[in-house]
Formats: C-alpha cells, structure tokens, sequence
C-alpha cells in the first residue's frame, strides 16, 4: 500500500467522522517497573478456546511465545478493539511481560491491505499497546515488524 492510499483512507474516516486518526495527542509516559508485578507473577498461560481456530503459522508462533517464558499472560484472540465505527481489529495474541509491558502480535502469511491500515491506526490509536507483526521465514525463524505508536 502507498502512502497515498493511507492518506485516502484517513481522510475517509475522518469524513465519516471518526475523528482525526492521524493526529491523536502523545500519550503521557508509561512507567515500567523493574520488578514484576505480583499479580503478574501469578498468571498461568492457560489454554485458550480460541486455540483450535489457530491456522498452522499462528498454532506455530503461539508455541514459540510459550517457549521464550518471558510472558506472564498471553491471550490468543482475547482482544478487540474498536478503531471507528464498524471498524474492529482482533490481534493474534496480546501478552503481558513479567514486567507488565503489553504487545500486540499479527501473525501474517502475506498482507492484506485493510489488515496493514487497521494494525497502523490501531497503533496510533492505543499507544500503550506495542503492535508487532510477525512473519516465518524460509529458515523457520520469525521476522518482526514493530509499528510505531
């Protein structure tokens, strides 16, 4: 998609109003602690229901989350956010980080355009949410694409 496209759309939504997407004010500072929450430290990664809807690619990604144990919660399609009105984004999988960070993870074979618009404006529009897209490479590694807030 070009940047022209995005600039198409914005102003699309924006007619139709649902605010100024590209011009959302910065978000105050998040504090992180250096310590993990004790609540946080308590989570369990359970199963999810949603796991037997997982396609091959996703199924895969979620076992490597689980195997890097840096997670205290991961949530697999738990997730919806609204960007405007009927306009929804359901990341992958939302995780929590021992030290309370969040991240949102796209799992993706190939894009989609409207997929690629939805994760850019619901990175503006959450910023305390990191958005990632996710990848496999030829090798069986991942390759990650942060989207910035």
């Amino acid at each position: 998609m070009k940047p022209e496209d995005f600039a198409k759309i914005e102003a699309r939504l924006n007619a139709k109003g649902h605010g100024v997407v590209g011009k959302i004010p910065a978000a105050s500072p998040v504090v992180v602690p250096t310590e993990p929450a004790p609540i946080l430290a308590k989570v369990s990664v359970l199963a999810n229901t949603d796991e037997e809807k997982l396609n091959k690619t996703e199924a895969a990604f979620l076992a490597f989350l689980r195997g890097e144990k840096r997670w205290a919660y991961i949530g697999v399609q738990t997730f919806t956010l609204k960007l405007a009105d009927d306009t929804r984004y359901t990341p992958d999988f939302i995780c929590v980080g021992h030290g309370g960070e969040f991240v949102a993870f796209e799992t993706k074979g190939f894009w989609r355009d409207d997929a690629r618009v939805k994760i850019k404006v619901a990175a503006r529009q959450f910023p305390f949410l990191q958005f990632t897209a996710v990848t496999r490479t030829k090798g069986g590694g991942w390759e990650f694409e942060a989207f910035k807030r």
